[in-house]
């Protein structure tokens, strides 16, 4: 897709401007290597949705009542009003849902919805069901970022940090060579030699190396 996007930034001055073109989310069931670009027809100045998702008070996966999988959406009053225009204007054509400049779906309307009570059905399964009424609750749920705590942390805490590494390192390594030379008597004094003779040429070929000893390896 990011090719296309690509050439289509190089060639959008051709299209009408009242056109909007955008990726389905989701491939087709029958070709799921790809996906589908669809042209949306920008009916209002500001080139925004004629009805956002703060317009929508409930959505869920429901049954119709052959059985089949379907979304029921209720909107408020003002909703319900610019609803029933969209839908009284675009029988028989698509109305696009857009979340994040992906469209989800695309139902066809039918008829015109007066009450703002509202089921979208089609090839469904519960998952892609719920996903999209969560999608179109998506909208009337605002999320404002609020600072819960704040502190200011200077570079003193990273030099702490690594005193304490060091502290704990050796304070740990001469426990383990006391505990050798306790456990092994004089095999243990060999041990300590050996494991401080070791690291020793560990550290100085590292260093000549220019490497980097981590905790990994």
């Amino acid at each position: 897709t990011a090719w296309v996007n690509a050439m289509l930034q190089k060639v959008k001055n051709i299209f009408p401007r009242d056109m909007k073109l955008m990726w389905t989310v989701k491939p087709e069931k029958d070709r799921p290597n790809l996906l589908e670009l669809m042209a949306l027809k920008v009916t209002s100045r500001d080139r925004e949705a004629p009805l956002g998702g703060d317009a929508v008070i409930d959505a869920r996966q429901d049954y119709d009542q052959n059985g089949r999988v379907e979304i029921t959406m209720l909107m408020n009053s003002e909703g319900a009003k610019t609803w029933k225009r969209l839908t009284g204007d675009n029988i028989g054509k698509q109305i696009a849902i857009v979340l994040d400049n992906y469209v989800y779906s695309a139902p066809r309307v039918n008829n015109e919805i007066p009450n703002g009570r509202s089921s979208i059905s089609g090839n469904f399964t519960v998952e892609e069901a719920l996903d999209l009424a969560n999608i179109l609750k998506a909208g009337k749920l605002p999320a404002p970022a609020r600072i819960v705590q704040e502190e200011v942390v200077g570079p003193s805490l990273g030099r702490e940090s690594i005193n304490s590494g060091l502290a704990s390192f050796v304070i740990a390594f001469i426990l383990v060579l006391i505990y050798m030379v306790l456990y092994y008597n004089r095999a243990g004094w060999i041990a300590d030699l050996a494991l401080v003779t070791n690291i020793f040429f560990i550290f100085g070929v590292l260093t000549s190396l220019g490497a980097v000893l981590t905790l990994p390896g």
